[in-house]
């Protein structure tokens, strides 16, 4: 039968994506065939068992069929254990039951669940939307309900900026052939921020492209996401249109039920209890996106914490709450915060940015992180790159550490308004 299965493959290869090809050339096959056999495949990997299509299977029965000449029927298996994956860039409440639902979301929750579902079939995913309004939400929690599939499905998580950077040093040490090659073992590559592919080199585009033609040919999935849509982005011709044959799905603005939604929820989070009037005001507030609403309601809460008793908007805006939009916080550099954060510890900048895990510098260190994403225009990988981190799950970690305090220590609220009051003097 070995010779039977052979000719099947090769007859069927210009349509077999090579890395499933080698893996069906070299499975279990018994001697012989009886007239209506059942005859069980067992791959060694589940991953590949995913992506073979329904079709294709169908197609591979009736050609081996007809090189047997018999009515056999092939049922398909995995002999690969079940793992259980630890993917220290995912972030553990990140995940689809997490994510609050609207219209103005739900066809990106449906494109997920798609995703999900059946991987490389929308290829490429692409999200698109405003700074705060899920898209990373939605990609860890893509990837934890594909790992709750125990799908077996390895998967590649950067952004198009770190992707640009390791690139570039894999072309000077002139070991991209083998970088690119690893990369292509995956079968999912996420790629984040990816409009930022604007002003790469020529050189750092062709290698990325040479990447998303992989796994656009091979029916891996590929999924994107950036602040605009591709046909806003300056790529070539031939990128371009691969990628508008996928499916880009835009996430809009949060709209009024998803705000009253998500406040409800997080005064509940927060045990506080606001002023009607107060409430009212704020909700009909233009909110451009959630973490904008998560960052307003925070700073309720900071005030209240303080025994501000808040009853309106202007009162609000007394106490330099502007996140409500009337006067936009001025955009700092990571520089600038880590200088202001050192400067008030008084303590060197080289040594809150070092690896030393004393309380008197790992404490300024998580203030500056969790400034820089409240302040900063940069992203978690950015402010990670910057304090010589080797990837956001550190910045992460820091945002918790501070919410902790800010919640639980008395006066620690205090120590960050008057932080960020330093900043604004030595910046302003």
């Amino acid at each position: 039968m070995k010779k039977q299965w052979k000719k099947t493959l090769e007859e069927l290869k210009s349509e077999i994506p090579e890395d499933i090809f080698d893996s069906l050339l070299h499975v279990s096959l018994p001697r012989s065939v009886q007239q209506q056999s059942v005859i069980q495949l067992s791959l060694d990997s589940k991953a590949i068992l995913a992506r073979i299509r329904p079709e294709l299977k169908r197609k591979i029965e009736r050609r081996l069929q007809s090189q047997l000449d018999s009515r056999l029927k092939l049922q398909w298996s995995s002999t690969a254990p079940t793992r259980k994956f630890i993917r220290s860039w995912l972030h553990p409440e990140y995940t689809m039951d997490r994510f609050m639902g609207s219209s103005s979301n739900r066809m990106a929750m449906l494109a997920s669940d798609a995703v999900c579902l059946q991987p490389g079939k929308s290829n490429p995913f692409v999200l698109i939307g405003r700074p705060g309004n899920g898209k990373t939400h939605l990609i860890h929690g893509l990837v934890h309900t594909i790992d709750s599939m125990q799908s077996g499905l390895n998967v590649y998580y950067t952004t198009y900026r770190d992707l640009q950077d390791e690139i570039s040093q894999q072309l000077a040490q002139k070991t991209i052939l083998e970088f690119k090659k690893s990369i292509k073992k995956n079968d999912i590559l996420i790629v984040e921020h990816f409009d930022e592919i604007t002003g790469s080199s020529r050189t750092i585009t062709e290698e990325f492209f040479h990447i998303f033609n992989h796994f656009y040919d091979s029916g891996k999935q590929l999924i994107l996401s950036a602040h605009k849509s591709a046909s806003s982005i300056p790529l070539k011709e031939n990128m371009l249109s691969r990628i508008l044959s996928g499916l880009e799905v835009h996430i809009q603005d949060p709209d009024a039920y998803l705000i009253e939604k998500f406040t409800e929820w997080k005064l509940a989070q927060l045990g506080l209890s606001l002023n009607e009037a107060l409430l009212k005001s704020m909700l009909k507030q233009k909110i451009k996106s959630m973490r904008e609403l998560d960052t307003l309601l925070n700073r309720v809460y900071f005030m209240e914490q303080k025994g501000v008793k808040l009853k309106s908007l202007n009162q609000l805006r007394q106490f330099s709450l502007d996140a409500l939009g009337d006067n936009e916080e001025p955009i700092y550099t990571i520089q600038q915060i880590a200088e202001t954060v050192s400067e008030f510890y008084n303590i060197g900048l080289e040594d809150m940015r070092g690896s030393s895990r004393k309380a008197e510098f790992t404490l300024p260190r998580h203030i500056a992180m969790y400034l820089s994403v409240e302040y900063s225009n940069y992203n978690k990988t950015a402010i990670a790159r910057f304090f010589r981190k080797s990837d956001h799950t550190t910045v992460i970690n820091a945002e918790k550490n501070v919410n902790r305090r800010i919640q639980k220590e008395k006066g620690f609220q205090d120590n960050l308004q008057a932080i960020v009051q330093k900043l604004r003097i030595n910046c302003g």
